[in-house]
């Protein structure tokens, strides 16, 4: 019965040591906590996936990040120590994901915040879907502010929220994969990325946010997805190169400045679900020739097409008398020279 006892005790008191190495192994794939990577890690591995009480790990084990851990995270461990340079102990084919990113670990212990560059150095930034086995799922203000060496950005899709100045100041970036996980882009997330070409906003995203992409002088085209209610201050501010933009229709009012000076804007179509379009909203779109008016629309805020010095013909789904009734602030087409509105029922000359 003793025997028996202390057998037991014994047993006890190795599986908690060996819950105490599996949970403060401090470098990654060191299972056991020895301060080395051998194949005694994966073998360790390997009992954890037929035995998982016995043998404890932490989720630095996952290393194909597929969120849970099998004889694969324990087989590519084991080749690891076989052919270290084939197979990296940053993951299996996640060895191309940043390392060294600062981060801090939210209110719930389980998901993290990436905060900023850290130690990493490289142009490509692409962002892992965990951290020391903590989701990410947010890019923290300021994170990457002003890192002008960043040329492409790709996000995980754990990622919910891009938060304020994110990206801010990043004129080297030239592509960025925002993902269909994304409900929130921040005020100026992407301000004065000058090199950024082009940028899908997925469908998960239901605001934009003041200045989120203003300045962004290279951009040419934007797709704003139907999931957009809300397009925010000067969002889009001095986006000189955009030459179109689809406004959608769950849109229902243009706020302030979102387009202005964006000078290479050629033509606009406003859909029905419109009802407002705010002050400065195309100030400055000196190459805007025509624009499409729903007679849904109600109100033009002062100046929202002042300076669009090349405006030929507005296009008004309603009549004469409906354009008419339009309460448009003074100065709403100032220095525009002369234009034509054409109406259902004819139309009317400046």
């Amino acid at each position: 019965m003793k025997r028996a006892f202390f057998a037991f005790f014994a047993l006890v008191a190795a599986a908690s040591l060996l819950f105490a190495f599996a949970v403060s192994a401090g470098i990654l794939g060191d299972i056991d906590g020895n301060e080395k990577v051998t194949s005694d890690d994966a073998v360790y591995l390997l009992r954890y996936t037929l035995f998982p009480e016995a043998y404890p790990v932490s989720d630095f084990a996952d290393f194909d990040h597929n969120e849970k851990i099998t004889s694969d995270d324990a087989v590519y461990l084991l080749r690891y120590t076989l052919f270290p340079d084939a197979y990296p102990l940053t993951g299996g084919d996640h060895s191309e994901y940043a390392e060294g990113l600062a981060y801090t670990v939210n209110d719930d212990g389980v998901t993290c915040t990436v905060t900023g560059i850290g130690t990493f150095k490289g142009e490509k930034l692409n962002i892992p879907p965990k951290i020391d086995g903590y989701k990410v799922t947010g890019i923290g203000r300021d994170a990457f502010c002003k890192c002008s060496n960043l040329t492409s950005v790709t996000i995980p899709d754990s990622v919910t929220s891009i938060s304020d100045y994110a990206f801010s100041y990043c004129s080297g970036l030239t592509s960025v994969i925002i993902p269909d996980s994304v409900t929130s882009i921040g005020i100026e997330a992407f301000y004065g990325c000058s090199g950024l070409t082009s940028v899908t906003i997925p469908d998960s995203v239901t605001s934009i946010s003041d200045y989120a992409f203003s300045w962004c002088s290279g951009l040419t085209i934007i797709t704003i997805p139907d999931s957009v209610t809300s397009i925010g201050y000067r969002a889009f501010y001095k986006c000189g190169s955009l030459t179109s933009v689809t406004i959608p229709e769950s849109v229902t009012s243009i706020g302030d400045y979102p387009f202005c000076n964006c000078s290479s804007l050629t033509s606009i179509t406003i859909p029905d679900s419109v009802t407002s379009i705010g002050v400065g909203a195309f100030y400055g779109c000196s190459c805007l020739t025509s624009v499409t008016i729903p007679d849904s629309v109600t109100s033009i805020g002062g100046g929202a097409f002042s300076w669009c010095s090349g405006l030929t013909e507005i296009n008004f789904t309603g009549t004469k008398s409906q354009w008419e009734s339009v309460e448009k602030v003074y100065g709403w087409d100032y220095n525009t020279g002369s234009y034509v509105v054409h109406c259902t029922d004819g139309d009317i000359a400046k």
